[in-house]
Parts: structure tokens; sequence; C-alpha cells
């Protein structure tokens, strides 16, 4: 039986460590983020299909601006 070491991570708008759970990318700046900061947000795709991408917080403060 092998047991998995699971690496830290840190979230790149909070700053916060984490040592459980799994990280996920932005689709836009492809930085790690934690699941409170990043939010699944509708694209159309040039096929004309809708997809949910993962976006974090400072991605979709900068598309405001």
């Amino acid at each position: 039986m092998s047991t998995q070491e699971q690496s830290p991570w840190i979230c790149h708008v909070c700053d916060r460590r984490f040592t459980d759970g799994e990280a996920d990318a932005c689709s836009v700046c492809y930085k790690i983020t934690c699941s409170l900061h990043l939010k699944r947000v509708p694209v159309e795709k040039e096929s004309g299909l809708l997809v949910l991408e993962p976006i974090c917080l400072h991605c979709e403060m900068a598309k405001m601006v």
C-alpha cells in the first residue's frame, strides 16, 4: 500500500498556504488559486459551445475596469 504525499500550494490571490484539497488554475492567468477566489464563468467557444472556465478574482476584476 502506498501513501501519496500532498504538496503544499499557495493561492496567488490570498497568499494562504494549503496542504489539503486540490489546487486549480485560472484559465486566464494560469496561476494557482483556492476555491474561495475562483469561480466558474460561462465562456462561448468558437464552436458555439458554452463552457464553464475557472477564472480567479484578479482576472475577473480586471475585466470590469
